[in-house]
């Protein structure tokens, strides 16, 4: 039995080490000349390769029923099993699981050396761009050898960090070429957000500024999602791992907003105490010991009061003003950055386009795996984590089903 893994990616990797120690030959197809390029450049090159508290609240699918099935299938215990099993040690920070080296390098050696080791073969600068069903299997276009494989398990991931817009709306063309499938509109995720200030207050001078503070996204006026951590003014919008969460939920079909609370444990009353306390300061000092000159320059120019103002001549009604715009600095025109610069590509197949065992239903013998299925984590683990569960869950079918 020889199956083909077409994605040389990390659920092609698990799924392939999975199915070489059931005894099952394999082969791994690459379209680019390395693999594993996008685990390397994950969590800045230190490979947060999964999370310690996985949750169905942190992934957008909209069929959780089966994504708690896949989930539950690869536990803690199994996938550290895993890692064991492949010589990746690991340690956790803040509940994020990183490799003990805190190299991405060290779990690309680890995995390569596994799928070898154990007679797997590894095909780069390979595009495998469609699957032709034959008697006793399936050939792949593309595949010099015209192996006729057993099974295919197609892992080849989303369109993020690869494709540009235009490109199949960012589903690979495998997959668009082996079955017409109805798809979740792919869109860019996990990536910057640019948008404008509702007040023309020129950002330039804030641009490169990391601040503390809770970004919150609304739809029509409600709440979809907010977080606090760090945030990044950058040319044009915003960066961080908050604002990197938020644009999971940014449809550009909703009438989305933004806005980031400077101040998310304090009330009007510490600004009202500060004003007493630093009355004879004028208000380009006033927040000196609270935020950066650049900061403090785009609330008061959004608050329209001018920086050689004195503290104690601002009447109420303008410390009020610069409190609200302090609790809900607010942006609009908010768009996501594009596909290539984009860690993960939200949408893709959803899963009841697939069998219980994400299989193909009528093309048997071709199961999906990973970013190109519409589930889609937050930053902190959770996508490398659940391509690591969903290539777990189709090898088993195949080892079960041999």
């Amino acid at each position: 039995m020889i199956t083909a893994v077409a994605g040389g990616g990390y659920s092609g990797f698990v799924c392939a080490c999975l199915l070489l120690d059931a005894g099952i030959r394999v082969r791994i197809f690459e379209r680019q000349e390395k693999v594993l390029k996008k685990l390397m450049i994950s969590g800045n090159g230190r490979c947060n390769i999964s999370n310690e508290d996985i949750k169905l609240s942190d992934y957008i699918c909209k069929d959780k029923e089966r994504l708690a099935v896949i989930l539950d299938a690869f536990s803690r215990e199994k996938e550290m099993a895993f890692f064991k099993a492949a010589g990746i040690e690991t340690f956790s920070e803040d509940g994020r699981i990183y490799p003990f080296s805190g190299k991405a390098s060290s779990v690309y050696d680890a995995l390569r050396a596994y799928v070898l080791e154990r007679g797997g073969e590894i095909i780069t600068d390979t595009c495998i761009n469609g699957i032709a069903p034959v008697s006793s299997g399936f050939v792949l276009t593309g595949d010099a050898s015209e192996t006729v494989y057993d099974k295919v398990m197609i892992c080849c991931g989303g369109c993020a960090g690869i494709y540009d817009e235009e490109n199949k709306g960012g589903v690979p063309d495998i997959i668009n070429r082996t079955h017409a499938f109805k798809y979740e509109k792919t869109r860019p995720a996990l990536t910057r957000i640019y948008c404008k200030n509702i007040y023309g207050t020129d950002m330039k001078k804030a641009e490169g500024t990391r601040i503390k503070g809770k970004v919150y996204l609304l739809s029509d006026g409600k709440e979809i999602y907010s977080e606090y951590g760090e945030i990044q003014f950058i040319k044009g919008g915003l960066s961080g791992i908050p604002v990197f969460n938020c644009s999971l939920y940014l449809d550009d079909t909703k009438n989305t907003e933004l806005f980031i609370d400077l101040i998310p444990d304090m009330d009007f009353s510490y600004i009202e105490d500060r004003a007493k306390r630093f009355g004879k300061r004028q208000f380009e000092t006033f927040f000196y010991g609270l935020f950066t000159e650049a900061v403090a320059g785009i609330i008061l120019s959004a608050s329209g009061i001018p920086v050689h103002k004195k503290v104690e001549d601002a009447t109420e009604d303008e410390l009020l003003l610069l409190y609200n715009n302090l609790k809900s600095f607010k942006f609009k025109e908010l768009r996501t950055d594009t596909f290539k610069n984009s860690q993960l590509s939200v949408g893709g197949i959803a899963l009841c386009e697939l069998s219980d065992e994400l299989e193909i239903p009528d093309m048997k013998g071709i199961y999906i795996a990973g970013e190109a299925l519409a589930v889609s984590g937050k930053c902190g683990g959770y996508n490398l984590h659940f391509a690591a569960a969903s290539a777990a869950y189709i090898a088993g079918a195949v080892i079960k089903n041999a």
